[in-house]
């Protein structure tokens, strides 16, 4: 729930995210991620630039970035 003793732990992860410099969390909880996206919809600039991800949807990006890598490869060893 979104009651006030969430939200203190959700500031206290926060903020122990952003003590570490990290740019990105990650967690293995798809709810999570709801919940601490709501804490950044509140309007606390201190979390903006946190990216919230689970762990499935980061390893999608990993791949679909390493995809698009090789064939940009691919595409400039066709044209050379």
């Amino acid at each position: 729930s979104c009651n006030e003793d969430a939200r203190a732990l959700r500031v206290t992860r926060m903020e122990e995210i952003r003590a570490t410099g990290a740019s990105t969390m990650l967690t293995s909880c798809p709810k999570c991620v709801s919940h601490m996206e709501c804490l950044k919809f509140e309007g606390d600039e201190r979390y903006e630039n946190i990216e919230i991800l689970d762990v499935v949807s980061f390893l999608a990006r990993q791949v679909n970035e390493k995809k698009a890598q090789v064939e940009a490869s691919s595409l400039t060893s066709v044209e050379a």
